[in-house]
């Protein structure tokens, strides 16, 4: 999995051009892009890049949904992630009608904060109503505990509509307590890149500021899983697999 684009942090230099990314990413196809942000359709050349990526390589994006989503070519998508962030419902529904139009019907997630329970049903139950899939996602920050409350019993309720999922795993604990696992394939099969092309190990590092690995035309992948660098949400069963190998 890659993560070529991502808004979180300004660019160090400029951004690259869609057909920089192209020739960047050509040998590792067949591949499969992660785009994420910030926001990914404030990416100038976006439309241009996803027209043109190759046969045999797929995308999928999280976005939430407000920009122009317009002239956007559906070829190769495989998942349109739509972030709901309570608030302009009218255009996110807008513009979730125009995408099911062109072929990209959006999924939609809902973060779940314990404060905000009465505006996750209300959304959860009018999207649910017009037949978009929708997946309640738990707040997951330091300090926050679901295990025993009344937020989390509403959450289950609303996860039993038709057309509602729970994300709910065992690498998402009840309560704040993830663990450092010793080795993981990050900067292996996969990595992250910001929009000037600067590659990180793994988005993780990216949040947490540290060193990059280089930039997209000089990186070259590890050829064997790493020590994991920071808490992450991968899973126990993970790590011993790669430890068994």
């Amino acid at each position: 999995t890659l993560f070529p684009y991502t808004t979180l942090f300004r660019s160090i230099g400029r951004d690259l051009k869609w057909y920089e990314w192209l020739v960047a990413l050509n040998p590792y196809r067949p591949y499969t892009l992660e785009i994420c942000g910030g926001e990914p359709l404030l990416y100038p050349d976006f439309r241009n890049f996803i027209a043109h990526i190759p046969d045999l390589c797929n995308w999928s994006i999280t976005s939430n949904t407000l920009l122009d989503v317009s002239n956007i070519a559906p070829r190769h998508l495989s998942i349109w992630n739509a972030s709901f962030h309570y608030h302009d419902e009218e255009k996110f529904l807008e513009n979730c009608k125009t995408l099911t139009r062109s072929g990209m019907k959006p999924g939609i997630t809902l973060v779940c904060r314990q404060d905000k329970m009465d505006e996750v049903e209300h959304y959860a139950r009018l999207f649910n109503d017009r037949k978009f899939g929708v997946a309640l996602q738990r707040e997951v920050n330091p300090g926050v505990s679901w295990e025993g409350t009344e937020a989390w019993k509403k959450v289950q309720e609303l996860g039993k509509l038709k057309f509602v999922r729970l994300v709910e795993d065992e690498s998402i604990p009840p309560s704040f307590d993830f663990k450092t696992y010793e080795y993981c394939e990050a900067g292996m099969k996969y990595f992250s890149a910001i929009s000037d092309g600067t590659v990180y190990r793994c988005y993780t590092d990216l949040l947490f500021g540290r060193e990059p690995l280089g930039n997209i035309f000089e990186f070259r992948p590890f050829k064997e899983p790493q020590r994991c660098n920071k808490e992450c949400h991968r899973s126990e069963e993970h790590t011993s697999e790669l430890q068994s190998q």
